[in-house]
């Protein structure tokens, strides 16, 4: 039982970055960019959420996320900016620059869209990620069941306020954004107590309608990194159904084996492709005339590689997929 679980997440994790990797080639226009924001970040939180285990030594707790997340949060920075230094030097470098560049990436949020073409900007969500994991783990440790239900809802609520009467609000390394991200963390952990095979069929249809929605509302879609949470409760429960819908479609997906082994690959690479691709395209656009098909496939494909190679050595496991032996840890990370 615990095999196909992990399967099936990996499988979605693997589609949800497919769909990462198209958003940031597609026009804001399409009707498939729509689509993507409509649920690929909310999953993320929602899988995370998904896995969640108490830890009830919150120092502990912070110290193993800070090694799963930050650390390589702060190890892509050096080796890409090491890249793109090598590569502009000394044009579009000065001592200034460089500290500017620095200090938007110490700040994280929406200052990742300042630092060189864009290549980080996706990097706003491991620290964010981080913040809703602290965060989270500290309520359900602190309070009881029903007044975690609460204070999930007052974060919600303020969500929505700083995304419809304050837009321009926001926090270093993303902490405005877990006011959403932690209510879809939470779905997530609720949902695992469902059994999708009820409820399947309605989960498809839901999602089916969302998506046909935004013919008529195009606003009903997230756009998480800068506080946009589209129409207030709708496009969250479209989003939520979505992702579940997600979830029925990777469950039958692991019926077959090619597509499971494909899909589930991409799924453990979601992260190092979350923070390469855009890396990746900045420099094949430079030095490459490349359309947008075989771009999404080569900035998909590059990144997957490095996780392969990142996994082969102890050091890169640590510096870029937070992942440490038994050896230096009491426990392992979650799956």
């Amino acid at each position: 039982m615990k095999e196909e679980r992990i399967e099936w997440i990996d499988i979605a994790k693997g589609i949800g970055i497919g769909c990462v990797v198209m958003g940031h080639i597609f026009s804001t226009q399409m009707l498939a960019h729509k689509i993507i924001y409509l649920f690929h970040m909310p999953l993320f939180f929602y899988i995370s959420g998904f896995l969640y285990k108490k830890e009830q030594r919150n120092g502990a707790y912070i110290v193993k996320k800070f090694r799963n997340l930050i650390v390589p949060y702060f190890s892509v920075f050096v080796l890409v900016y090491a890249v793109f230094f090598l590569i502009y030097f000394p044009r579009d470098y000065s001592p200034d620059y460089i500290r500017i560049d620095i200090t938007y990436y110490l700040m994280g949020g929406r200052l990742l869209r300042e630092i060189i073409d864009n290549v980080f900007v996706a990097m706003w969500f491991i620290t964010c990620l981080f913040i809703v994991q602290v965060l989270y783990n500290f309520i359900q440790t602190r309070f009881k069941p029903q007044i975690v239900h609460i204070i999930v809802i007052a974060l919600l609520v303020a969500g929505y306020i700083n995304s419809v009467c304050f837009p321009d609000f926001w926090l270093y390394w993303g902490a405005n954004i877990a006011l959403m991200a932690i209510p879809i963390y939470h779905i997530g952990f609720l949902f695992r107590q469902i059994n999708l095979d009820k409820y399947a069929v309605w989960f498809v249809i839901g999602g089916i309608l969302s998506f046909l929605s935004l013919l008529l509302f195009p606003q009903n879609t997230f756009n998480m990194m800068l506080n946009g949470y589209g129409v207030p409760v709708v496009t969250l429960v479209c989003g939520i159904v979505c992702i579940n819908m997600l979830r029925v479609i990777s469950v039958f997906v692991t019926k077959n084996n090619i597509l499971t082994r494909i899909l589930s690959g991409f799924g453990k690479a979601s992260l190092v492709i979350m923070a390469f691709h855009l890396p990746v395209y900045a420099l094949l656009r430079k030095y490459f005339e490349i359309k947008s098909p075989p771009a999404i496939v080569l900035i998909t494909i590059i990144p997957y590689l490095m996780y392969y190679i990142f996994n082969k050595f102890k050091v890169t496991q640590v510096l870029f997929l937070g992942k440490y032996s038994k050896k230096n840890l009491n426990k392992n990370s979650e799956n």
